[in-house]
């Protein structure tokens, strides 16, 4: 299956774990500072943020230290329980963020010590943009489409299509995302966003992680190229075939 394309609609790809640790090891404030001795030379810019962890009833706020790379492609974030590695435009393709994301990994568990994964996601967020000059058609570029109650006599201007599918061996849900952007006068925008998240007690061994990924990211990539009619892969995505 060719994904070679000249103007590819990725916008972010990241891999994230969260870790589960012994109940009576509470979080060393030193991780983000013995974490900088090893990750500064590649991500040199630091920063400190809070986020609400939706993950817990109400949205506990959350101390998240991020570290950018000097091209500001790469960024690492981790706080209490948590690691996520993240590739921005240009993306590095899988192979270099599956092999970043495990090099990572590895030095957190040296210097922060969870006691085991209890979730690992991969993601990848797509913003697609048609232009509307011409009669634009959405069953002409997207294969995944909304529908309105019969009897709906006014255009659908906005949209937002979820979906989950479960999948074994490895076990994990594969969580899809269509939605309308705000675009242009001479644009219109899509966010299309594709999230593969291991299950409840179904997170692989630290040993695991890297066939988990591919796993992930073959998922993802078959989903992907399922999304599009061939006129978005060609016109669109200028699709390179490989001769």
């Amino acid at each position: 299956m060719p994904l070679r394309y000249e103007k590819p609609p990725l916008v972010e790809a990241l891999c994230e774990f969260r870790f589960e640790s012994p109940s009576a090891q509470p979080w060393d404030g030193a991780v983000p500072g013995l974490m900088y001795a090893t990750l500064g030379a590649r991500y040199p810019e630091r920063r400190e943020s809070v986020t609400l962890d939706l993950a817990q009833p109400g949205g506990i706020p959350r101390a998240r230290a991020q570290f950018f790379s000097t091209d500001k492609t790469r960024l690492v974030q981790f706080g209490p329980d948590m690691l996520v590695v993240n590739a921005l435009k240009p993306h590095l393709g899988w192979a270099g963020l599956r092999d970043e994301a495990c090099r990572v990994l590895a030095e957190y568990r040296e210097v922060a010590r969870p006691a085991r994964l209890s979730t690992v996601i991969v993601r990848y967020i797509n913003r697609v943009d048609v232009s509307s000059k011409t009669d634009f058609i959405l069953e002409d570029y997207f294969t995944i489409l909304p529908s309105v109650p019969e009897g709906m006599s006014a255009p659908l201007s906005a949209f937002s299509i979820q979906v989950e599918a479960r999948y074994e061996r490895p076990e994990a849900a594969l969580r899809f995302n269509l939605r309308t952007l705000n675009g242009t006068e001479d644009q219109l925008s899509f966010l299309v966003d594709y999230e593969h998240a291991s299950l409840d007690l179904s997170a692989p061994d630290f040993e695991a992680v890297p066939g988990w990924l591919d796993a992930a990211h073959t998922r993802i990539e078959l989903a992907f190229y399922g999304s599009f009619t061939p006129t978005c892969h060609a016109e669109v995505f200028q699709e390179a075939r490989d001769e």
